[in-house]
């Protein structure tokens, strides 16, 4: 056997003796050529930085070979000039330390040429010192070298040898990522594959078997592999070579020793590598055939969420990390020709190969389209002048020709450029002078459809609309696309494709001509959607177009609003996304300013809420930015900010705290897709951010001193301010009030907001002992200056919550706060009534507390009672809250002699006594009282019981009389209290209140206590599961919208008595539907039996009675005769059928099930087994690009079912077969959509 003069020899081990790397690097060589020679186990040495360590250099067990004899083996190493007075120092230490002869073989290896090795060795052997010595040369080594080829060659390409015919794993891998700008992980190759590598793994064990791995680029292929035996078995990768020559493959063929090797050539001699029981791994591009008596691994796309992570720990940007991500899934090869420092490796074959590079530059300005609609093919067929069959011809010539790396690729049903920018500055050159003459007709075809879609909410439905009688969703957007795509190619390209551009410029104006001149708006509207592209691609052209359409007495935009009022916000049919395409926009520093004043001009159409906040949201962003300060400069936003005031005003209140303060939690600017203007701007800084602030501040306080009503805006935002913007704030508002601008109701609005700000900010310096609050003094002066003295309002904060105030110096939980704050409000009350009626009245409605003042006048010796209950006829709820509290407290004050002196006197009108005797409290006197009285007082103190105030031993008592008096709903809410303080209602009032309710209270009021039903019924079933009135009530609320925990009691009933259910049966299907709650009634009926729990016949074992389930079955269909059709009783009939548990043989469904279908012989009863156990399969949350696997698992389950059933139950293996066909289709749609939506980006 030859050796390979390429290869590191003696002489260029000597050589590299002489360098530095050598001292650490010896010991990693010695430490492979143990690793792969047989026979040596135990390998422990010590490489690079642990060379210096005390203790032997190395240490292994030999069971002997070729090179080492049979023993324990303890090395040093030298790479010294002098070998010989190394090793004599090495071997003088030793041997002092043995006491007596050691077992051990003493050897010592140099990468250095000594003549004298060997008789040095057999010289030493004799002192009986060690049991052996060894001594390894330069000339030694080389032997050993070429014995281990894959050491031999990674020590070659160490040296720097000109290897060639093969080179490591390691080495290939190394040399890819090494002409890459991203240190690409291996993991990269594997994530998503994590089953293939296991194959690979496994099918490596076994010497019979010469796996391959397939991937749409070879690279890949050989990639995986070296990220699979990295991550699984460093070991292996160390002997694994790549072959690139028949002469190296022979050569390592012939070796003894095992290796894995990879050929890169066409006929490599599989035979003679496996009879030296080598290992063989082919890698192949797809479409490549494979060798008999391979297993090849075929590779999935990568997992795009975990390869973008691995991205991102090389440093690269997250959204650009996910970009790459995206492109190696649709290209491995056109992503590492992205990242290629190699200039010659960016410009791919298929852009040199006239016959299909101008077809395929036409296809650049289509940009996508779908495989199966009919209208797409048409399209692009006429614009190509080609047969769809002819194109699909050119795209798989192409892929044929350039498997490693093609510009389309087929994503589910879907056609799309793999790196959409790279190809257009590939191809665009190429594009023809026809090709461009039709882009206005390609345009015309994909987006300006002649149908209405004003009334579609979402893509989906606006492609469910289009397919009637248009092209995809995904030829519309892409086709749209591609114009922003081919500005930006054509921008950076220069005067190269000044054609494409003008021409680019050509068809927009044409397509925006079109839709703002034609009146109706109709072309706008169809338009609407891609319109953030169109205005990518031609900003001052949009910009131009839509200033000009705003000028107008009647916008066309406008018409975007009115042509659907039931369109949600979020439909492409509003100004969001007119709105998006002016956000794009504010990227670039030249529009931005245009773009910025266009967004809140839209304010002045008729938009609800919720649009002027997505304007207004939109609007900030473009003036201050999201996580980084805008590019618009700081005078131009000042500017921007005063026009926008004066003449979008009803935007002021919306802007103040998003401009200052960046309030859009959850908007987020529309970014452009090709448009490179987002990379010119700075980074997140907030001491710029900060100047922005202060100078936006300015203009709204400018603005606030000609419209002084609008300051509480500002002031709101007081505490978020730096303190000397906040004193600066209040200066500025002091003298605004100075200058007269404030009415008396602005002043106490103000006045009311600063003083409750200062009580707040005084409570938690001194209480809670916060920091000083910068600003407090001049804030406390202003609300002193701004006090209103004569308003009884002052006097409102007074009432508010206890915790929050500081009176006289006293806080909540001080000592003699409640005393003192008694006083105080005492007193406010007594200068308030003073002042006549009208004051307390007007302080009564100011306050967010009335019935803290009703308490309070109860309290003092003196007050207007008259008056105080008067307000039982005021239509103000405070009033009237005051004077219910009134009564309330003097109630229980003055007790039932001062109720019944008022109720017996003229006072008070019918409807105010009722009233009045609804705001006694619940004692056991008043009790007493109102059992005395009339029905109506009676019923009204009943209705407003609090039911909390009651004393336990009294609510039996009181439930009685609340179920005597109908009053349903504080029965109920009485039983949800007992409930919840573990005091357990008597059943028959439970039922006679859910009886009740179903009678006398109206739905939508009874849906109210939906909650408590259901607590109520689940008490029920686990008090009284048998009561005879339990399935009836289940059965009347669940038909009533009520989606109780549990029906088991119903269904048990149903269970025992099969006449019961038919009638069920034929009532729903006589019922003749006229009102929508009739139609619901009928739909909570069907999800009873769609939802069916316990199979008639379920044992407690969990089994099923066959013979009771087909005489259960046998009795509802008798029933059903001449009432319902056979159809609709087989198919009830499945429904209840699909609620079978497994059987005993651990299948589904339960054997008595199956006895019945294949008694029955029924395709619809069949058919409503397999609905409803469709709609019962749960898969879950589905998380982003996981495709059909919950699918698959069930299309598996009920496969195997079937195919163990096939003897015995024939009709239900069917059964089960068809349902395993239908979810295989819906797994097959889910890996489509995953992997389309995986592959965009």
């Amino acid at each position: 056997m030859g050796t390979n003069p390429l290869l590191a020899n003696a002489l260029d081990l000597d050589r590299w003796a002489d360098t530095l790397e050598s001292r650490g690097t010896f010991p990693e060589l010695m430490r492979r050529l143990l690793a792969q020679t047989p026979g040596i186990t135990n390998i422990d040495i010590r490489a690079h930085e642990g060379t210096a360590a005390p203790g032997w250099d190395g240490t292994a067990t030999s069971d002997g070979s070729s090179f080492l004899p049979k023993g324990k083996l303890s090395f040093e190493f030298g790479t010294n000039k002098q070998p010989k007075t190394k090793a004599d120092e090495d071997y003088n230490k030793r041997a002092a330390q043995n006491v007596e002869k050691s077992d051990e073989i003493f050897v010592f290896a140099t990468p250095r040429n000594w003549a004298g090795a060997t008789e040095w060795a057999k010289r030493r052997s004799s002192e009986n010192k060690f049991a052996s010595v060894e001594a390894f040369d330069a000339h030694r080594l080389e032997g050993w070298l070429q014995s281990t080829p894959a050491v031999h060659y990674w020590l070659s390409e160490k040296l720097g040898k000109p290897v060639s015919g093969a080179q490591t794993l390691t080495s290939w891998w190394e040399g890819i990522r090494g002409n890459c700008s991203i240190k690409v992980p291996p993991a990269f190759h594997v994530v998503g594959r994590e089953s293939e590598l296991k194959q690979l793994m496994t099918l490596l064990s076994d010497e019979q078997i010469v796996p391959a791995v397939q991937a749409t680029w070879r690279n890949d292929a050989l990639a995986f592999c070296f990220a699979a035996l990295i991550e699984t078995d460093s070991a292996a990768l160390e002997r694994t070579l790549v072959v690139s020559n028949k002469e190296a493959w022979y050569h390592l063929a012939t070796q003894t020793e095992s290796l894995i090797m990879i050929p890169m050539f066409e006929g490599p001699d599989i035979g003679i590598g496996k009879k030296n029981r080598h290992r063989i791994i082919r890698v192949l591009n797809e479409g490549e055939s494979v060798r008999s008596g391979s297993v090849t691994i075929i590779l999935p796309k990568i997992d795009r969420i975990a390869s973008a992570k691995l991205l991102t720990l090389a440093e690269v940007d997250y959204l650009e990390a996910d970009r790459l991500s995206a492109l190696a899934r649709r290209g491995m090869g056109a992503f590492y020709r992205k990242i290629s420092l190699d200039p010659a490796r960016r410009r791919p074959g298929w852009v040199k190969d006239e016959s299909v590079a101008k077809y395929l530059a036409a296809l650049v300005l289509v940009g996508g389209w779908e495989e199966q609609n009919t209208k797409d093919r048409e399209v692009i067929s006429a614009f190509l002048k080609l047969s769809y069959g002819e194109i699909t011809r050119l795209l798989q010539q192409v892929q044929e020709e350039y498997p490693d790396d093609h510009p389309f690729i087929q994503s589910g049903s879907r056609w799309c450029l793999v790196d959409p920018i790279d190809a257009a500055a590939q191809l665009l050159r190429r594009l023809s002078p026809e090709h461009l003459d039709r882009w206005d007709k390609l345009l015309i075809k994909s987006l300006l459809i002649k149908h209405g879609m004003f009334a579609c909410d979402s893509p989906v439905q606006v492609g469910q609309e289009r397919d009637k009688q248009a092209s995809s969703w995904t030829l519309m957007t892409c086709v749209a696309k591609s114009l922003a795509l081919i500005a930006q190619v054509t921008n950076s390209e220069g005067l190269e494709l000044m054609q494409v551009r003008t021409h680019l410029q050509h068809v927009v104006e044409m397509l925006l001509t079109r839709a703002f001149n034609e009146k109706s708006g109709a072309d706008l509207s169809r338009l609407n959607y891609v319109l953030p592209y169109i205005a990518e691609a031609q900003p001052s052209l949009f910009l131009t177009v839509l200033e000009k359409d705003l000028r107008l007495s009647k916008p066309l935009v406008e018409k975007l609003i009115c042509c659907s009022s039931v369109v949600g916000w979020s439909s492409p049919n509003r100004l969001e996304r007119v709105v998006a395409a002016l956000q794009c926009l504010c990227w670039s520093n030249e529009y931005a300013a245009r773009a910025a004043l266009l967004i809140a001009e839209l304010s002045q159409f008729d938009c609800s809420r919720e649009e002027l906040e997505h304007i207004a949201d939109q609007f900030a962003l473009a003036l201050v930015g999201h996580d980084r300060i805008s590019i618009i400069g700081e005078g131009d936003a000042q500017y921007i900010m005063e026009r926008v005031f004066e003449s979008c005003s009803k935007l002021f209140d919306l802007l103040v705290g998003r401009v200052l303060f960046r309030d859009f939690w959850s908007a987020h600017p529309f970014e452009p897709i090709y448009r490179e203007w987002v990379t010119l701007q700075n980074g997140s800084d907030d001491a710029e951010f900060a100047v922005r602030q202060k100078g936006l501040l300015m203009v709204i306080v400018n603005y606030l001193r000609k419209h002084a009503h609008c300051w509480l805006s500002l002031l709101h935002l007081l505490e978020r301010l730096e303190p000397c913007d906040r004193k600066f704030v209040l200066d500025e508002f002091k003298a605004c009030f100075l200058s007269g601008r404030f009415d008396a109701d602005q002043q106490f609005e103000c006045w009311s907001y600063l003083h409750a700000l200062m009580l707040d900010r005084h409570v938690r310096q001194c209480r809670d002992r916060l920091l000083s609050w910068g600003g407090f003094k001049t804030l406390s002066e202003v609300v002193e200056f701004l006090e209103p003295q004569a308003d009884p309002r002052r006097y409102a904060w007074l009432f508010g919550r206890p915790e929050r105030l500081c009176v006289r110096g006293l806080f909540y939980k001080d000592e003699g706060f409640q005393e003192t704050l008694w006083v105080e409000r005492e007193a406010a009350l007594s200068v308030t009534m003073r002042e006549g009626g009208e004051s307390l009245r007007v302080l009564v409605d100011a306050t967010n507390n009335a019935a803290c003042i009703g308490e309070c006048l109860a309290g003092l010796n003196s007050c207007p009672e008259a008056l105080i209950l008067s307000w039982f006829g005021e239509s103000s709820l405070n009033l009237r809250s005051a004077a219910s509290s009134y009564v309330l407290h003097k109630a229980r004050r003055d007790g039932a002699p001062w109720v019944i002196g008022f109720l017996e006197g003229n006072s008070l009108s019918p409807e105010s006594k009722c009233v009045f005797v609804a705001s006694l409290p619940c004692d056991e006197k008043m009790l007493e009282l109102v059992s005395g009285l009339e029905f109506e007082l009676r019923v009204a103190f009943l209705k407003h019981v609090n039911l909390f105030e009651i004393d336990e031993q009294q609510r039996a008592c009181v439930l009685d009389e609340l179920l005597e008096f109908g009053c349903v709903a504080q029965v109920v809410e009485l039983l949800s209290l007992m409930l919840s303080v573990g005091e357990g209602p008597d059943a028959a009032n439970i039922f006679r209140a859910l009886s009740m309710l179903l009678v006398t209270v109206e739905r939508d009021r009874c849906i109210l206590f939906h909650d408590v039903v259901v607590e109520l019924f689940s008490f029920l079933e686990s008090m009284v599961p048998d009561h005879s009135d339990l399935p009836r009530l289940e059965l009347l609320f669940s038909c009533r919208g009520y989606g109780l925990e549990s029906l088991r009691a119903l269904y048990r009933y149903f269970g025992y008595e099969p006449d019961y259910f038919a009638e069920c049966i034929i009532a729903m299907v006589d019922a003749v539907c006229e009102e929508r709650e009739d139609f619901e009634v009928q739909l909570h009926f069907n999800e009873i039996i769609c939802w069916w729990q316990i199979i008639p016949g379920l044992q407690e074992d969990g089994t099923v009675d066959s013979s009771f389930l087909m005489g259960w079955v046998e009795a509802v269909q008798k029933k059903l005769v001449g009432y319902v059709s056979a159809e609709k009783s087989e198919l009830y009939l499945g429904y209840v059928l699909a609620s079978s548990p497994d059987g005993a043989d651990g299948m589904w469904p339960a054997e008595a099930v199956r006895s019945v279908i294949e008694h029955m012989k029924s395709s619809v009863l069949e058919r409503g087994i397999s609905t409803r156990c469709y709609n019962r399969d749960s898969r879950g949350t589905r998380r982003d690009y996981i495709g059909g696997v919950p699918e698959w698992c069930l299309v598996n389950k009920y496969r195997e079912f079937s195919r163990c059933m096939t003897l015995r139950w024939p009709r239900t293996a069917a059964l089960l077969s068809r349902l395993a066909e239908d979810y295989e289709i819906e797994a097959r749609q889910e890996d489509t959509k995953a992997e389309e939506k995986a592959d965009e980006g």
